[in-house]
């Protein structure tokens, strides 16, 4: 069993490998839910899942949500949002949108 000083407690309790997992396991999920929205046609619920879980790091959820402003899938095309939301999941890594992101530089 691992011991940690008092001071470390709390740290350790936000940080743990349980926690993660936990969080990860409920963002894909979520990220289930949003497309189940999309694919009901249920555009809003779709991007207000989108949003809320890119905005909190998901990358995937970057990426998917780049990509429905990208080619305007249910959502209004704006290469500007596309933009923004594809560079946050190529910076984490996210393969698909590098090659999203090269595809418009060559628009």
């Amino acid at each position: 069993m691992l011991v940690l000083p008092s001071r470390l407690r709390p740290w350790y309790n936000r940080h743990s490998c349980e926690h993660v997992l936990a969080r990860s396991a409920r963002e894909a999920g979520e990220l289930g839910t949003a497309e189940k929205a999309f694919e009901a046609k249920n555009y809003n619920e779709a991007e207000r899942i989108l949003l809320r879980l890119a905005t909190s790091g998901n990358v995937k959820a970057a990426r998917f949500l780049g990509g429905l402003y990208l080619k305007g899938q249910g959502l209004p095309q704006d290469y500007f949002k596309a933009r923004k939301w594809l560079e946050k999941a190529a910076s984490a890594g996210q393969r698909a949108a590098m090659d999203d992101l090269a595809w418009m530089m060559d628009m």
